[in-house]
């Protein structure tokens, strides 16, 4: 019984299919036109399909950089509050985003610029990716720079961001426009269509 008579059900689920089809193959399908035997040659029927692949690991590094930052947060304020200082937290957001969200965003930027890249991308895109993946290295060191310093002044019995309060909401400022900013860039790339 394929293809479906016109008017049936199938024809909502072969659009859905050429639209997968299309997403899959890399495309971005503002509309599919679907054609079968029972049109003889009338006007094609227009099946509104917007859908777009996201990389499992995009959506990762995306929703593990709220957690990154949390994890931020949090040893930055107990220092505030003078409280004891973190230490494995540290270590483990520091090793997670060294060992992840950077790396994801260096494999991400050689692949978009290796010769034969399927991705094409617009100048202020590709500002955009530089800008950030620069402000987000330069986040990420100051954060490990800084945490060791107030890991050391707190067996000291002292409080690095308490007695430095200009240095931590630079940093935390900074912090925020990095993380901001890749926000911005994934939904911009993958949730907003481009037309």
């Amino acid at each position: 019984m394929w293809p479906p008579a016109r008017g049936s059900a199938g024809a909502a689920e072969r659009a859905d299919r050429i639209g997968i089809e299309a997403v899959n193959a890399g495309q971005r399908p503002e509309s599919a036109t679907l054609r079968n035997s029972t049109d003889c040659g009338g006007p094609a029927r227009t099946a509104n399909v917007y859908g777009m692949h996201i990389p499992p690991f995009s959506i990762f590094s995306a929703v593990s950089e709220l957690f990154v930052t949390a994890g931020v947060l949090f040893v930055v304020r107990r220092n505030w509050n003078r409280q004891p200082f973190p230490f494995a937290l540290f270590i483990v957001v520091s090793l997670f985003e060294a060992l992840v969200n950077v790396m994801y965003m260096a494999n991400r930027s050689a692949a978009a610029s290796a010769p034969g890249a399927t991705e094409v991308l617009s100048t202020a895109m590709k500002i955009g990716y530089a800008a950030h993946g620069l402000l987000s290295l330069v986040a990420y060191l100051v954060f490990v720079v800084l945490g060791t310093l107030a890991y050391q002044e707190a067996k000291a019995g002292r409080w690095f961001f308490r007695e430095r309060p200009a240095v931590m909401w630079v940093f935390l400022v900074l912090w925020t426009i990095s993380i901001g900013s890749g926000e911005i860039i994934f939904a911009l790339r993958y949730l907003v269509p481009q037309g």
